[in-house]
């Protein structure tokens, strides 16, 4: 698939122009590939409308998902098959799709494209022998991916305004990452790809800006807190409890046996009083 995607840019969009048409097809693709993270923010535009700024567990783990996978294992691939399909064409292996008379082609002074975008590593790149070389290389290989970064880090903050902003660093730190997993790729490949990918995150930052991110109000109903249950009964204030407690705690424990069983015994042991007569005898003296 990257292979025929190679030969439609190579004669759709491609200048046979130094350093060649397969270098600027190789660019093309890197453009598109700078593109690809901006996708995954799209599909994370599309998540936080369902669950708008309050990421739980799976939403969280889906958004992050889709950080690793579109800025960091896609153009991970993509980079490795590149440049494996320039390696061939460079030790005279012809790849389905390509046509390996049209890659050995010499273009002004680089030489043979399968060579150019074929031969040596980007850890061969900056050593030391050559300083064009190794200037070149710090420039494509170094601050280019560096600036990449920034652009797809940008992008994340644009979807994730409104919310919080801890998902961005799945998308730009694989970037980062990337310039350090694909240290094994042919430097050519390597350089016209992450040219490609600054142009792509660039266009991306002007796409990310447009993709709508939740409203005001739906961020405002994720983050309220849940409402109680109307069915449930609401339980007595603080306030009611603590009076209640200590008298039901009284009657527990001093007053064990019911109030009225308590005063018919205490009448029932009250000591019978005589009663006063009134007679008509003498009265005593003063």
């Amino acid at each position: 698939m990257v292979a025929q995607l190679l030969s439609i840019l190579h004669a759709s969009v491609a200048p046979e122009v130094c350093p060649g048409g397969w270098a600027w097809a190789v660019s093309a693709l890197g453009a598109l590939l700078g593109l690809v993270p901006t996708a995954g923010l799209a599909l994370v535009a599309l998540v936080r409308m369902r669950v708008g700024s309050r990421y739980g567990g799976g939403s969280g783990l889906a958004l992050g998902g889709l950080g690793l996978a579109s800025a960091g294992l896609v153009p991970l691939a993509v980079f490795v098959i590149t440049g494996q399909i320039f390696a061939n064409a460079a030790a005279g292996t012809a790849t389905p799709g390509i046509r390996l008379r049209s890659v050995q082609v010499e273009t002004c002074f680089v030489g043979t494209q399968s060579t150019y975008l074929g031969r040596g590593s980007v850890i061969e790149a900056f050593g030391p022998g050559d300083p064009v070389r190794f200037g070149v290389a710090a420039l494509l290989l170094g601050l280019v991916p560096l600036v990449t970064a920034l652009f797809v880090a940008g992008q994340a903050r644009l979807v994730l305004r409104r919310g919080p902003s801890w998902p961005s660093k799945f998308f730009w730190l694989p970037v980062l990452g990337l310039a350090v997993a694909t240290v094994g790729v042919p430097a050519g490949t390597a350089e016209h790809l992450w040219f490609g990918m600054l142009v792509g995150a660039f266009a991306g930052m002007v796409v990310a800006a447009l993709i709508p991110v939740p409203s005001k109000d739906a961020v405002r109903r994720s983050l309220a807190p849940a409402r109680p249950d109307r069915h449930r009964p609401t339980p007595p204030p603080p306030s009611a409890r603590s009076a209640a407690q200590p008298y039901a705690g009284f009657q527990e424990t001093n007053s064990p046996t019911p109030l009225k069983d308590r005063l018919a015994q205490r009448f029932a042991e009250r000591r019978a009083e005589p009663p006063v007569v009134g007679g008509s005898g003498p009265r005593p003296a003063p």
